[in-house]
């Protein structure tokens, strides 16, 4: 039998099997009550759709159906429990069933589905289908409306109130603090277009550093321990990284706002009203904040990012990073004085802030900084 002939076939397997499971969960019994009830979550932590039923009786049969968009790659690693146990999955274009035709008779059943989503884009999983059977052969009512839709993917923002405890009072040795390398050559590699960093940005992240009330970890973006020079991408999964400094200066920063995109916030240029600006864009490409590039360029005025999010492997990260170097310093002085002693308020995920040199003395000074964000968002 030729390739052609064998899929032909194997689809015709599938939509008979899964024809076959239509009729067999049809209702041709009197129904039971009350119904079933069904949840259906995303747990971002694990990456898992998550599906609970609880019935008010044994349940003898049941199926759970669904629809998965193809961008999204569903592991083989499922797992099912009560009566759920022993299920089998079959699917179909972005159809998936999971189903068990001699379930064991508890009352509780579940699934747990590990996903991979793309690392830009936000995707629709829906629960379209949930079929049960008492051990009699009756069909069960499902009183949860359904579908129900679960929004996966796009930028995994936290709150930043979460720096506290999860950056500043984590224990000894569990966050890494990313320094821009200032050095070229061997050892000192950063992706292509990134370039050496500034002293400042040293300056910047110290004052960060300084309010950690426990040793931490400090390396370079260029530190093959932790990095891939080549990309900027971390070699560390379920960790804590703070990074100050831009993607031109930062190889980490780059990897997130450029490669895996899972920054909620990235900077770059634009003509805003026929004027180059320094701009902030959130994931869907609209500006959120923006500069025209000759005042950041002379030192009298500048913003700063300050977010908070999950990358793909799970790794807290939290970035600060101005325009120029006079936003990434007094970002971090800001964070000390103004930011950190009000944690608890900063209930989003980014926020960004505008400094003037309101006093003419050419210095970021902190007070200077408008307490009111200019944006902000999750």
């Amino acid at each position: 039998m030729n390739d052609r002939a064998y899929l032909k076939k194997s689809a015709v397997v599938s939509v008979l099997l899964l024809s076959v499971l239509l009729l067999a969960f049809a209702p041709l019994f009197a129904r039971a009550g009350p119904g079933a009830a069904a949840a259906f979550t995303y747990d971002s932590a694990s990456s898992s759709l998550l599906v609970s039923i609880v019935s008010p009786v044994a349940v003898g049969g049941a199926q759970v159906v669904i629809d998965i968009p193809a961008a999204i790659t569903v592991s083989t690693g499922w797992t099912a429990s009560g009566f759920m146990t022993g299920a089998t999955m079959l699917s179909s274009g972005t159809e998936y069933r999971w189903f068990v035709l001699t379930a064991n008779g508890q009352t509780n059943g579940g699934l747990v589905v590990p996903i991979t989503i793309p690392s830009s884009g936000t995707y629709t999983v829906v629960l379209t289908k949930v079929n049960a059977k008492d051990t009699a052969g009756n069909t069960l009512t499902v009183d949860t409306p359904l579908p129900i839709n679960v929004q996966v993917g796009g930028s995994k923002t936290m709150p930043v109130s979460s720096v506290g405890a999860d950056v500043v009072n984590a224990p000894a040795g569990s966050v890494i603090y990313v320094l821009p390398d200032w050095q070229t050559g061997n050892g000192h590699v950063k992706p292509p277009g990134v370039a050496p960093a500034a002293l400042s940005d040293f300056t910047a992240l110290g004052f960060m550093y300084g309010a950690s009330t426990n040793t931490q970890i400090m390396a370079l973006d260029t530190d093959s321990t932790y990095f891939d020079p080549a990309t900027g991408a971390p070699k560390i999964s379920n960790g804590v990284l703070v990074v100050f400094a831009g993607r031109a200066v930062n190889g980490v920063v780059y990897y997130y706002e450029m490669t895996e995109m899972t920054s909620p916030i990235y900077a770059d240029y634009a003509m805003i009203g026929g004027v180059e600006s320094y701009a902030y864009f959130d994931r869907q490409g609209n500006v959120v904040a923006s500069l025209p590039a000759s005042a950041g360029q002379a030192g009298a005025s500048d913003m700063f990012l300050v977010e908070y999010f999950k990358d793909a492997n799970n790794n807290k990260v939290f970035i600060v990073y101005g325009f120029a170097w006079k936003g990434t310093y007094v970002g971090g002085v800001f964070f000390k004085t103004y930011i950190l002693p009000n944690i608890a308020s900063f209930t989003h995920g980014w926020y960004i802030y505008r400094w003037d040199d309101v006093n003419g003395n050419g210095l970021p000074d902190p007070y200077e900084v408008n307490t009111t964000p200019v944006s902000y968002g999750d």
